[in-house]
């Protein structure tokens, strides 16, 4: 209980029932760190993959239908890079009091009701019938707009911002996660195009040289 770590873990379990009290001292307080995030982090990706991979066969279609890990991680983690880097990109923009190493700290903390939640769903989905699964579900929802609440007050008590100034910030975030992914998508596409060119004319040159 003397561990620090333990300390900045335990504090986590405050923040999502005192959403505003919790990240006011996550930021000002140091009661959190980028290490204790990080834990939150690989917890929550463990926790999300053993469900995804290995919950009841009533939440998935079929053993053979289970998702490539890798792909899960990355669909997963990539918004949450996304929305670390264009909520860092828009608060700067705008008076935020943060830095994106609070940003990333806020969003683990914010991520506790689902790693809490993970094993109770996770024995549930092989407890529950085909009849039950409207149970499931809901407590699924209730769960992921916990995290996401979490994650807008987050925002709110590490910038210092009104209600309405982070429900604009908020959205403006939305914005610039579509735009990189629009540019991304692009970037991916044109890189894609330059590589079959130069596959054409190497297919080209050599058919010539034959």
């Amino acid at each position: 209980r003397e561990n620090r770590l333990y300390r900045e873990l335990k504090y986590s379990t405050y923040v999502i029932f005192h959403p505003f009290d919790g990240f006011w001292d996550l930021k000002r307080e140091g009661r959190g760190s980028v290490r204790s995030a990080s834990v939150l982090y690989i917890c929550f990706l463990f926790i999300y993959v053993l469900r995804i991979r290995y919950s009841g066969y009533t939440f998935v279609e079929s053993v053979y239908d289970r998702p490539n890990v890798l792909f899960s991680c990355m669909k997963i983690f990539l918004p949450v890079f996304l929305w670390i880097v264009a909520n860092w990109c828009t608060t700067t923009l705008m008076d935020g009091s943060g830095t994106m190493k609070d940003i990333f700290v806020f969003t683990g903390y914010a991520l506790t009701p689902y790693i809490l939640s993970g094993i109770p769903m996770f024995l549930l989905s092989h407890v529950l019938t085909a009849e039950e699964a409207a149970f499931y579900t809901f407590f699924d929802s209730v769960i992921i707009t916990w995290v996401l609440a979490l994650i807008f007050f987050g925002m709110m008590m590490t910038h210092d911002y009104s209600m309405g100034k982070s429900v604009l910030t908020a959205s403006v975030s939305v914005v610039g996660i579509c735009i990189m992914l629009f540019i991304g998508l692009l970037f991916i596409s044109l890189v894609q195009e330059i590589i079959t060119s130069f596959l054409d004319i190497y297919k080209e040159l050599s058919f010539r040289a034959a």
